[in-house]
């Protein structure tokens, strides 16, 4: 009875492990398809996601829920539901460990990690699950956060088709995996 008790404790760990991961980073394309505006400063550096290393296409992507594209690094995309912050800095090799974020090179940025959703100071925030339109701004290190608010894009209402007056959002095309997806702008 014991060994049945013990075993079926492992199971259920097992069971709610996969759970938490599953809905921290899902993995499925869905009909969602949101845009949010993202600045990520360590210490004092701006972090350009605009680079080829971090951007997705039609013949590469990073991940098919949550990525940036078409040489815009400053608008995250996600094409599913609960996708979080946490599982966007993943796919790019990025994370948050004992206070310090951690680069894509591996490189340490400590000394606090502050978190702000449309200027509004918040927690954790590889937990965060992306809104649309959400204006993003992550930060290590010393430094006024009112200076870099500022500067976090409002493109995002472009993409999402919510500010005509600035614009056409361009057709998205991508992949996940053998699955491929056009989305006319």
């Amino acid at each position: 009875m014991r060994r049945l008790a013990g075993f079926t404790a492992v199971l259920l760990v097992i069971v709610f492990v996969v759970v938490v991961v599953n809905n921290l980073f899902p993995t499925e394309v869905s009909e969602v398809h949101q845009h949010a505006d993202i600045l990520l400063v360590l210490n004092g550096q701006v972090m350009n996601f605009s680079r080829a290393e971090f951007m997705s296409d039609e013949n590469r992507s990073l991940n098919p829920v949550t990525h940036v594209h078409d040489g815009n690094g400053q608008v995250i995309h996600t094409h599913a539901a609960g996708v979080t912050l946490g599982a966007f800095f993943t796919s790019l090799n990025m994370s948050i460990d004992n206070g310090c974020f951690v680069d894509h090179t591996g490189k340490r940025f400590c000394g606090g990690v502050r978190f702000f959703v449309n200027s509004e100071e918040k927690g954790n925030p590889m937990g965060y699950v992306i809104a649309d339109l959400d204006r993003l701004l992550v930060m290590t290190g010393p430094g006024n956060p009112g200076l870099w608010l500022g500067r976090i894009s409002q493109d995002a209402c472009i993409y999402s088709g919510k500010c005509p007056e600035r614009g056409v959002p361009p057709d998205e095309v991508g992949c996940g995996g053998a699955d491929c997806y056009f989305i006319p702008g």
